[in-house]
Formats: structure tokens, sequence, C-alpha cells
């Protein structure tokens, strides 16, 4: 490009009219349409929403058992396929040389099509069962509890305590359970569709972002690679932010060369971001930090730097301020202790250096790390990304540090989620940028479309990876994610039709438990109950007393004193008392106990035992022939 620097003022002093022709009737609403239509964002978003039906149901008339082989061949074979068809028309188009927006527009319409085969990817593998990955087990289980405890309310809302606000970013299980009541289906029946859709559309708003910063066919690239670096279907909403967190934080807050995004756009997404999974943003505060320094110190405006930053600031703030202001408010109001990070995973120091293992993801989140490094002064998005790669790693240092003295985790190992994904990302910029260069310093012309091969090769090696994480091990059927959604028993008795003899989750007989409440409190019973088995939680609406592991429970339960009430319940073996203890408790009362039976008269929740002859029949309606070893008593009206 030639930048025109001489004085266009004639010899006389004198500037020309302005020449006023006719305004072009291209650039009305038709040019606009035009422009649409070669959108990579745009084209990438049609594409998806055309081929989703499709995608959704081809698993289901397929009807293969997603625990053979040939159920893994439907997205694998139809991935490879596309990615052959698509390499094909890109090779024909550039020979022809095709308009550059015409490639692009390509580009997108390839973003849909991936988006839209994962969505097949994932059904396929969810083939047969009404239930997400994962099934009702741990985290999976409480999720689904949250999604349904908001068919009931709308504020912000803890999963089980009635009363409190929610701790843990409620947008993505808000929708859900608002889609549920919309509907009129159960919540814990639109898990698996919600977490299908959510991690399909995370190549679109991916690779949307990473348009304004990057070449479209680059941004491909990153969204493609960046889902087999962390794609985790069981918490899509956390899978769907760390696609868009990296992108986000370079077009807001950094100094991208096409410009910044609009604060009122910036704002929104880091509100959605804050809504959804804040986690991000706290692992990467330092490294924020440190680019926001930088790049006010390099503005030309700094006040203009900032009134942006405030301006994403206060809609971010705004944004998420009907789940961020009552759950601060409850913080300042009500006694609160953290106890959620006390849970030590054995996993909890893997992955810690995923750019060391000698994997293909490994190498390339490597190569990154180090064109990060080196390319400091060379391309804009390298010290943003090495400032946030940075920010996430010392966080964990610190984690880990505090940890050996204290309790709590805060959660390091999630960390490396974000700096896996950011990582990624510099290693497909690192090699689009060094490519070109190395070729031209060697004086080698590459064959026509080698980077469209490389590009190709890179999408069906995802295809590959991802579908084989994500589908049933053939191998090991029972010690798998997508497994565990088809060995988790139906509420009403049996299992999902494909379910393997072997390793099935114990009954969990959850409409019967609903019959003997409602046949003692009548119909939308709102009693709180205690449960030995979270999974009530999953399928009713129903206030609990507390979780069932401090890892699982917010701050403001205050599980500890909450555990050591139920004790003490435990403890009162005459009848009244214990009715009127239960009824009285320093949380409130507790209506309905759902126990283990570990004996003819003995009944558990955890290690707390309980009696039947602590539940007088005046009192208490007790239902013991529940299947799974269950026992239900409701307090009388």
């Amino acid at each position: 490009m030639v930048i025109e620097t001489r004085d266009p003022t004639p010899a006389g002093g004198r500037l020309p009219a302005p020449h006023r022709s006719a305004p072009r009737p291209e650039m009305g609403w038709l040019h606009r349409l035009r422009s649409l239509c070669v959108n990579p964002s745009a084209v990438a978003v049609a594409v998806w929403l055309l081929a989703l039906p499709a995608a959704l149901l081809l698993p289901r008339a397929a009807d293969l058992d997603p625990f053979g082989q040939r159920a893994w061949s439907l997205p694998l074979g139809l991935g490879f396929a596309g990615v052959a068809v698509l390499l094909s028309l890109g090779l024909l188009l550039a020979r022809r040389r095709i308009a550059a927006a015409a490639m692009a527009a390509l580009s997108g319409a390839c973003a849909g099509l991936l988006a839209a085969w994962v969505a097949l990817t994932l059904q396929t593998g969810l083939t047969g069962t009404p239930f997400g990955y994962g099934g009702l087990l741990g985290d999976a289980g409480r999720q689904t509890a949250m999604a349904t405890r908001y068919t009931v309310v709308a504020a912000s809302s803890d999963t089980w305590v009635p009363g409190l606000p929610a701790e843990y970013p409620p947008l993505y299980f808000w929708l859900v359970g608002r889609a549920a009541v919309l509907l009129d289906t159960p919540a814990w029946r639109l898990i698996g569709d919600a977490e299908v859709l959510v991690t399909s559309a995370t190549i679109v708003v991916g690779f949307a972002l990473w348009r304004r910063l990057v070449p479209p066919w680059v941004a491909l690239a990153i969204s493609a690679l960046v889902l087999v670096a962390f794609g985790d279907p069981r918490k899509p909403y956390e899978v769907i932010t760390a696609a868009v967190f990296v992108p986000w934080a370079l077009a807001a807050i950094g100094r991208p060369p096409k410009g910044r995004l609009h604060w009122l756009a910036g704002g929104l997404v880091g509100g959605l971001i804050l809504l959804t999974y804040q986690a991000w943003l706290v692992f990467a505060g330092l490294g924020l930090l440190a680019l926001v320094v930088r790049t006010w110190r390099a503005a030309g405006d700094r006040r203009r730097y900032l009134l942006h930053l405030a301006g994403v600031a206060g809609v971010s703030a705004a944004v998420s301020s009907w789940y961020v202001l009552p759950f601060l408010s409850a913080v300042l109001t009500r006694p609160a202790a953290a106890v959620s990070d006390t849970y030590l995973p054995g996993s909890l120091q893997q992955q810690a250096l995923p750019f060391l293992s000698a994997t293909p993801l490994g190498v390339l989140q490597l190569v990154g790390l180090a064109g990060l490094v080196l390319l400091r002064r060379a391309a804009w998005w390298a010290t943003p990304l090495l400032l946030v790669v940075v920010g996430a790693l010392a966080y964990r240092v610190i984690a880990t540090v505090r940890l050996a003295f204290d309790e709590h985790t805060a959660f390091l190992h999630y960390t490396s989620n974000l700096y896996s994904t950011a990582l990624v990302a510099a290693g497909v910029l690192v090699l689009a940028h060094v490519a070109p260069v190395l070729a031209g310093r060697l004086a080698a012309q590459p064959p026509p479309g080698t980077g469209a091969a490389a590009l190709a090769l890179a999408v069906a090696w995802a295809c590959y990876s991802y579908s084989g994480a994500w589908m049933p091990a053939a191998g090991q059927p029972t010690a798998h994610y997508a497994a565990e959604a088809h060995l988790e028993p139906l509420p009403g008795g049996g299992y999902p039709r494909f379910a393997p003899a072997t390793g099935r989750t114990p009954p969990f007989p959850a409409y019967a438990i609903r019959d003997a409440v409602v046949r003692v409190l009548g119909p939308n019973p709102r009693r709180v109950a205690l449960s030995a088995d979270e999974r009530l939680f999953a399928y009713l609406p129903w206030p609990g007393y507390t979780t069932n592991s401090p890892g699982a429970s917010g701050s403001l339960v205050q599980w500890d004193r909450r555990e050591a009430e139920i004790e003490r319940l435990a403890s009162i073996t005459a009848p009244a008392r214990f009715a009127d203890a239960s009824a009285h408790t320093r949380f409130g009362p507790i209506d309905i106990f759902l126990l283990h039976r570990a004996g003819a008269d003995r009944w558990t929740w955890r290690d707390q035992v309980f009696t039947a002859s602590q539940f007088d029949p005046a009192v208490w309606a007790v239902d013991r022939d529940l299947p799974g070893d269950l026992v239900v008593a409701v307090r009388r009206e």
C-alpha cells in the first residue's frame, strides 16, 4: 500500500471544487446484502443453522449402537469426506483465482459445517439415552440439579438451599431451566441437547471473534484445534467461554491492528463471560492487568483508552449484575465459608505443563509458547497472548504454594484449560506467521495448495481426535463420560436401550419417591429435603437442606455447620424430640428424609445413622418399599 503524502493544494492556493457524482446504487441495501452474503461470520452462522437439523436427526435416524465401531464410523467418515470435498473445492477456486471475498466466505462455510459436525458427533454418542454426558453422577448431576432448580425460580438461586443466591455462574443453567418450562419438558431431558448445541456453537462463536483479529482461514484452524485442546461436552459453558475469552481479551483490551472491539460489544461479551463462567477472568487476572498497563502506556490517547476500559467494565457489570450483586450482597451480610475448593482430585497436578507432552497438540502448544517469546516485537498478538498465558501460569503457581499451607486448591487444576487454549491459538498464529517468512528466506516456492492441504490435514486430525475422545470407548465401554449417559438408570425403572450389561449405575426410583411424597403433601410439594442421593434434585425441583459433599457446596451454605446439625439430629433418639428438633434446626426445617437402608431399621446419610424408631408414625409417613435400598420419611401436614 502506498500512502499519498504530498500537499494536494494546487499552485494557485485554491482547492478544486469537490466532484459530486451520483450515488452508486450498489452502496445501498443491495451492497449491504452482498457484503453480508460474503461475510465469513455471517456465512458461518447461516451454514451452521442450516446444517444443524440434519446433524441432530441423522444419528437418531441411523439408530446405531453408540458402543459399536459402526457408530463411530458415522461422524468419522462424514468428517473425512467433508474435509476432502472442501479441500478439493478450495483448490479448484484457488486455481481459478476466485476473489478473496469469496474465499473468505468459503472459510465461513467450513466453520459452519465443522460446527454442525461437532453436533453430529456428540449426538451420535448420546443416541438412545435421554441423559447428557456423565449421566447424573458427580458434577453432571449437580449441573442438572441447577437447571432443574431454575424451572421453578427465575432469580439467581442456589442449587439446593432456598433463599440463597447463586455462587456458581447461572446463565447456562438458567437458560436450560427456562427452556424446560417453555417446552413443558423436564430439565434433565434437555441437558444432553444443551451440551450438543453449546459445544457445537463454540466453533462458530470462536471463529467469529478470531476473524476480527486474523485472516479467516487462520481463524478456522484456531477454532478447530482449540476444541481438541478443551472441548469437554459435560461443561459446554466452560468450553465456549474459554474459546471466547482469549480473542475477547485481545480485541477488547489489547491493541489489534483492525481496531478494538467497541466498548459496548466488549462489555456485552465480558458480562456474558461473567454470567457463564467467570473463572477465566480470575485465572488470567494478573495477565490482564499487565496487558492493560502495557496498552495504556503505548496508547496515543491514554484518556480515550481509559474511557474505553470504563465502558467495557461498566457494561460487563450491568449485564452480570443480576448474578453478581445478589451474591456480593449476601457475602457481605451473611456468614460465609469457602469449602468448595477443598476437594483434592487425583488429577490435581496432571496437565500442569501440557506443552511438554509428546503429542501433536503438545508440540503445537510448545511451538506457540516459543513463538510468543520470540515474536514479541514482530507480531502484535504475541505479547498480549503471552501475558494471558503467563498470568494463568502465575495464578497456578501461587495457588500451588498456598495449597501447601492450607486445604484450598483455588481450583488451580482448571487453569491448564485456559493456557492450553491460548497456546493452541498461539501455535497456529506462529506457524501462519513463520511459514511464509521461511519460504521467502529460503527462496522456495511451495506448490500451489500447500496451505490448503495443511489446513485440511489439521482439521481432519481435529475431527479424528475429537470423535475418538467423545464417542463411547469400544474397548472400555464403562469408563467413559458418554458411557455414563447410557449407564444411568431411568427414573421410572430400567436403563437406556444401549446400556452395557456391566458397570451400570445403581437404580434411583425418582418417580416412586415423588409419588410417595405427593401422597402425603399433595402435588408440587416445596418442603426441604435431606437426601442421601443427590440425584433427587436432578429430577425434582425441591429445596434441599445441604449437598452431600463440601466440595459441591457454596460458601453461603455453611456446609460444616449444617453437617453438625444433621449429626445432632441423628443422636436424638426420643421420637418427639427428634420431630421437634428436625422442624427447628439452625437452618430451618427438614420435612423429607431420603436415606440409604443400611439394615432393617438403620438408615444413613453419609456416615450419620438414623433409626426407624426416631420417626414416629403419627408425625412421619415412612415408605420402606422403594427399590434401590432407599427409604423416604415425610413429615405429615
